[in-house]
């Protein structure tokens, strides 16, 4: 008996440790829920909030292809790219790809360097 609940009481540390580790810290579940919030903002809160692009595109008429790129390393972190279109200085459409490294950065936790501001 008391064999198991030490081993019940290791177990519940473990989850509470696994579940204290995870990186979602701006509360989103997947990259779809990213990417609705990111359409309608303006360049300059992007640059406030994710740092500067790592490409930018000019597509002609007034529009621009804007990427951004993210590493988180350890354990909860993975790799996240962000692809935007811009016209008139508005996000129009938002493309996110997160490559989580395990089940403890699971969801978003590659994005968790471009997204922890956004709110």
């Amino acid at each position: 008996m008391f064999l198991n609940i030490k081993l019940y009481v290791k177990f519940s540390f473990v989850i509470l440790f696994v579940i204290g580790c995870s990186t979602n810290k701006g509360g989103y579940k997947n990259a779809d829920e990213v990417s609705n919030r990111l359409v309608g903002m303006t360049i300059s809160e992007l640059v406030s909030i994710m740092g500067a692009p790592t490409n930018s595109i000019d597509l002609g008429e007034g529009g621009k292809s804007i990427t951004f790129e993210g590493f988180t390393g350890g354990p909860t972190g993975g790799t996240c790219r962000i692809s935007l279109v811009v016209k008139g200085g508005i996000v129009t459409s938002a493309n996110v790809f997160s490559s989580d490294r395990s089940f403890i950065s699971f969801p978003m936790g590659g994005c968790e360097s471009l997204i922890k501001q956004l709110k």
